[in-house]
């Protein structure tokens, strides 16, 4: 549900631009006959604007005579996890985005902004009428300037989220005669394309069969990589964070979105085809293959499901639900990963359970952490690790029973969640939290003692490993991958 943000404005402020009138929509809200309802939604191309951390508000100007008349759009996330959906209702009249602002209250207040140029263009809300502005991208360019481009929407995408979660509004309106930018800027568009295009992340690797690496991004696009090779970026043509993938086949690859859509390429991610998921309003953000069968996550911040159905029938069949519940003093929420090892699905139920799921049964059962889950692992000697808050401190544990019972891990609280490529051999990364690199630390004996090798050149907190090419790699999630071939002696 859209919250109600009301921005108030100090005497000046309100003398020099008027203040912001609340704009905001709930899904019980009733729109004046006056009215019109405006939508659009934002992706970040860079990893600091995440889950919860989108600005509140979408700040809107009148233009022209009443240009004094000054809105506030809030946001909603639902079916979305690095998404935001922006949805008010404004008087007829023409109007402009004029930035976007939030205010985050904890023992203290931080307030962040951003301005937007009068180039951006003009939209026109009319009474009865859904203004849809399509897609809005924002990319930082470096530590001091940032852009946001407006790009067309290339699905009926409001329609469908409006259908989902506002309902009210859908009888009310005819959707399939929206209005849209009424003064648009072409090197905006151009810009969207450019943006688009260098869709940045490196969400949940999945190996292929021939060594590669496949990965989600931010912004609709499967990443490939090859050790020693660029990265390729294959535009699924979704327009919104591609959050899982996995290779069904040799060229054959399925992807799962934020929003529950699923897309499949069949030549190596040249084209791909829209498939139906079935998961409206979640993000799928596990896909995995065992003997025939493929297993999907799919979660929002309210429950996580897991589905299954054969590599050659398109039909899920759920094998999995549980709702979720949030504390402050239990962990962060988010949304629900995955892990697979040797036939067995292991998954987080934000924020103190988790769910192993044998895949062969397609039975689960639920366990506990030992606390709040900061962040957990799965490697290659079947082995969980966590990072949980029992009391204050957060700690590093373990399991070897699958979460029947934990233990106290015997590295470095201090020491990132070690990743092992097998039952002896395990990395992970100790060093001060705000450095730029971090000392790698290697276990031969199953985590019992740990011995540093020396500096990483990144600070790359994920480990992974592509058995075929007895390759150890390590990402930052973002845009950065480094590998090794002698086990983490020297990096490329």
């Amino acid at each position: 549900m859209i919250k109600n943000h009301l921005i108030a404005c100090a005497l000046f402020v309100a003398f020099l631009t008027g203040c912001q009138t609340t704009a905001t929509l709930s899904p019980t809200s009733k729109i004046p006959p006056s009215n019109g309802v405006v939508i659009f939604k934002m992706n970040s191309n860079t990893p600091s604007i995440g889950f919860f951390q989108y600005w509140k508000g979408a700040n809107v100007s009148a233009v022209g005579k009443n240009n004094y008349k000054n809105f506030v759009i809030g946001y909603s996330s639902g079916g979305n996890s690095r998404t935001a959906v922006y949805l008010g209702s404004l008087p007829e009249g023409e109007y402009r985005l004029t930035g976007f602002s939030s205010e985050q209250c904890g023992a203290v207040c931080i307030s962040s902004s951003i301005e937007l140029p009068e180039s951006i263009g003009t939209f026109e809300v009319k009474a009865g009428k859904i203004t849809e502005l399509g897609h809005l991208l924002y990319d930082q360019i470096d530590a001091s300037k940032s852009l946001i481009v407006p790009g067309k929407s290339t699905d009926n995408w409001a329609a469908r989220y409006l259908t989902t979660f506002y309902p009210n509004i859908i009888t009310s309106f005819q959707p399939q005669e929206m209005l849209h930018w009424k003064v648009a800027n072409p090197m905006l568009q151009q810009l969207y394309s450019s943006v688009r295009a260098d869709s940045k992340g490196l969400l949940r690797p999945s190996q292929t069969g021939d060594g590669s690496v496949l990965f989600g991004s931010y912004l609709g696009a499967v990443r490939m990589w090859r050790p020693g090779k660029p990265i390729v970026n294959f535009d699924t043509g979704i327009q919104g964070a591609i959050e899982s993938v996995t290779e069904l086949a040799q060229d054959v690859w399925l992807a799962g979105s934020e929003n529950g859509q699923l897309v499949q390429t069949v030549d190596g991610g040249r084209t791909w085809e829209l498939l139906s998921s079935g998961f409206p309003g979640f993000s799928i953000t596990g896909l995995y293959t065992y003997k025939g069968k493929v297993f999907a996550t799919a979660s929002n911040r309210n429950e996580m499901s897991i589905y299954r159905r054969t590599e050659s029938n398109s039909n899920w069949a759920m094998v999995y639900k549980q709702k979720l519940a949030f504390s402050f003093w239990t962990g962060v929420s988010k949304l629900s990963e995955t892990k697979m090892y040797k036939g067995k699905l292991v998954t987080t139920l934000p924020s103190e359970a988790l769910v192993v799921t044998d895949m062969d049964s397609e039975l689960s059962v639920e366990r506990k952490f030992p606390g709040g889950l900061a962040d957990f692992a799965l490697g290659q000697d079947g082995v969980l690790r966590c990072i949980a808050t029992k009391s204050i401190a957060a700690n590093p544990y373990e399991s070897h029973d699958w979460g029947k019972t934990w233990i106290d891990s015997k590295h470095s609280r201090f020491m990132s969640l070690p990743y092992f490529v097998d039952e002896k051999t395990g990395y992970g990364l100790q060093g001060e939290l705000m450095a730029a690199t971090a000392d790698l630390s290697v276990s031969i004996d199953g985590g019992l003692t740990w011995k540093s090798q020396g500096p990483m050149p990144y600070r790359t907190p994920r480990f992974s490993y592509i058995e075929k090419s007895n390759v150890l790699f390590a990402t930052d999630d973002y845009n950065k991958v480094v590998f090794s071939r002698d086990g983490g002696k020297s990096w490329y």
